[in-house]
């Protein structure tokens, strides 16, 4: 649902490192600034310079109590101090994703969240969101976080939105892999997910940012409501991508550059 130009896909963070655990000796006080487990926020939704609040305010402090210096702020800073994510604070959280091996993303993800502050959540990144679509995932022979199960999904979801799901998943399958390789993390800008679109447009739908940025349910959904909403089928979308100037990748025929739509 964007401007895309022949270059790197900018793959959404998908990481394997596990949250780091932190033990407290029954009746020790825990170490200054350290991030108290019971105190830290669930995860929001991706981070980025800008974001503000409990969340950012549970980093900043997890950061300090792990020995990183954020310029600017100390352990004995006023609270005021805290709570804005700003470039001393993402330049402080890149060395520390630098140093985990948490991939190159500008953005503060479920894992790069937990690695720093010690929250848990639950079985998977998602989880708080996962309750919902927890028959559905139990019913597909794929991981719900993969471009595999976010395929799967949709071409479910064709019926109900009238459309016979050989032919258009024959059309949208390019589309999104030209958009996001149907990887639910990716983010492009204010561009987010499968579909790559921004959350206003998912906020249009009904859905709040948490729940578009955590389900690649929700992500099919909006990307589909837009595609009807604004062409009628994926196969018309599909046709009015390639005419922007989208060209076929000739050593991966399953990419494609340019489209927008």
């Amino acid at each position: 649902m964007r401007t895309r130009t022949l270059g790197v896909s900018l793959v959404a963070l998908i990481i394997a490192a596990s949250p780091l655990t932190s033990v407290t000796a029954a009746g020790a006080a825990p170490a200054a600034g350290a991030v108290a487990r019971a105190s830290v926020p669930a995860f929001p939704g991706n981070l980025i310079v800008g974001s503000k609040g409990a969340a950012v305010v549970a980093v900043q402090k997890g950061l300090l109590s792990k020995g990183y210096r954020i310029s600017g702020l100390t352990t004995s800073s006023s609270g005021s101090r805290f709570g804005f994510l700003g470039a001393a604070t993402m330049a402080t959280i890149m060395r520390f994703k630098a140093s985990h091996d948490l991939g190159p993303s500008r953005a503060v993800g479920p894992k790069t969240y937990a690695a720093i502050t010690g929250w848990q959540s639950g079985s998977s990144a998602g989880a708080s969101s996962g309750s919902k679509w927890s028959k559905v995932r139990a019913a597909s022979p794929y991981s719900w976080s993969s471009p595999s199960y976010a395929k799967w999904y949709a071409s479910r979801r064709m019926s109900a939105y009238g459309w016979n799901a050989a032919q258009q998943m024959a059309c949208l399958r390019p589309m999104w892999i030209g958009e996001s390789h149907w990887q639910y993390r990716e983010i492009t800008g204010k561009y987010v997910g499968i579909p790559q679109t921004t959350i206003g447009v998912a906020n249009d739908y009904g859905y709040s940012e948490s729940a578009y940025r955590n389900a690649p349910e929700v992500q099919v959904e909006v990307g589909l409501r837009y595609i009807r909403d604004r062409y009628g089928s994926p196969c018309k979308a599909w046709a009015f991508w390639k005419a922007q100037g989208a060209w076929q990748d000739g050593q991966d025929p399953t990419q494609w550059w340019g489209g927008w739509y």
